[in-house]
């Protein structure tokens, strides 16, 4: 390193030993005795502390994960309140985007300052669980992302909130895919099975979840399968209710005309929180399936060569 330069080093490690830690800090001291800086940043592993409920405190390490995946609670725990109150997670992370990600997703931007071409129209719940770009491992320009509380899609003529967004998309951005994905311990799906549709912004919004509830109770396939996988009434009513949304917005005439022209695709997702896993919906099954593990699109070279659909690859 140059003398006088400020040097930051991202620990990207789960264990580091005496003797690296000893070579680290010696070379360190050398560097600043010089005139420079360095700053050690312990991007992971993160060290949460809690009990069982047995009186006992137990240590957690969490594996070290790249920043632009992990929230702010992993890699911001051991910062100290600089005064700028509730704001200081928003711009801790800022920063770090600023100084991580901007240099790399910056190129991309650059082509999609003029227009956008998303593949999808995204559509799920608002919960802050549910991370689109990181589920599905999309960048900037890739997704038309609409968010509401149980990812419900109200009838054209009563309420145009997401109706709008699925003309837009449709119509002036060409999307060929719409994909609705719900996801497991939904506070939507507890609040309707809850009754909570009496009163306020929030009752009458869930009420547009309402068909979805009776359609559990009816018996609907979807339901019927995620019942005998075992899964709770909660995410069974999730997994109902994302089919019922896909048919609604086979209904929207402008969804309709492009599915029939074969020119857009509707699809429903589900994210199960606890494996971190995300299925498919398989209407003939009338179940929610996994993603195949070896599935690569269309002219994905992977590593050692392979090329699927378009050809042979280079290698590399």
């Amino acid at each position: 390193m140059p003398r006088g330069s400020t040097v930051v080093v991202e620990m990207v490690v789960d264990f580091l030993d005496h003797a690296a830690y000893d070579h680290l800090a010696t070379w360190q001291q050398q560097h600043e005795a010089s005139g420079g800086t360095v700053v050690v940043d312990e991007v992971g592993p993160a060290r949460r502390t809690g009990g069982d409920g047995d009186g006992l405190v137990r240590r957690v390490w969490m594996p070290a994960v790249a920043r632009a995946f992990s929230p702010w609670w992993v890699w911001q725990a051991k910062h100290k309140d600089d005064g700028r109150g509730v704001l200081r997670p928003l711009l801790a992370g800022v920063r770090e985007y600023h100084r991580r990600s901007v240099p790399e997703v910056g190129q991309y931007l650059t082509q999609l300052v003029d227009q956008q071409c998303p593949r999808a129209l995204f559509l799920t719940c608002a919960d802050s669980r549910g991370v689109p770009n990181m589920i599905t491992s999309s960048g900037p320009g890739d997704l038309y992302t609409v968010r509401n509380i149980g990812n419900l899609v109200p009838p054209l003529e009563r309420d145009s909130s997401v109706a709008a967004s699925l003309e837009y998309a449709v119509n002036y951005l060409a999307v060929p895919s719409i994909l609705v994905c719900g996801h497991s311990g939904c506070t939507a799906m507890h609040g309707l099975l809850d009754g909570a549709t009496a009163n306020g912004s929030l009752g009458r919004w869930l009420r547009w979840g309402l068909p979805s509830l009776q359609a559990l109770r009816d018996g609907h396939s979807v339901g019927i399968a995620a019942a005998e996988e075992g899964r709770n009434e909660v995410d069974q009513l999730s997994m109902v209710n994302v089919a019922r949304q896909v048919e609604a917005i086979g209904k929207h005439s402008a969804v309709r005309a492009a599915v029939a022209a074969g020119r857009v695709q509707v699809t429903g997702l589900f994210l199960d929180i606890r494996t971190a896993r995300l299925l498919l919906l398989d209407p003939e099954a009338a179940r929610f399936v996994p993603v195949p593990d070896d599935y690569l699109p269309d002219g994905l070279v992977v590593p050692g060569g392979r090329q699927n659909s378009l050809g042979a690859g280079s290698g590399g």
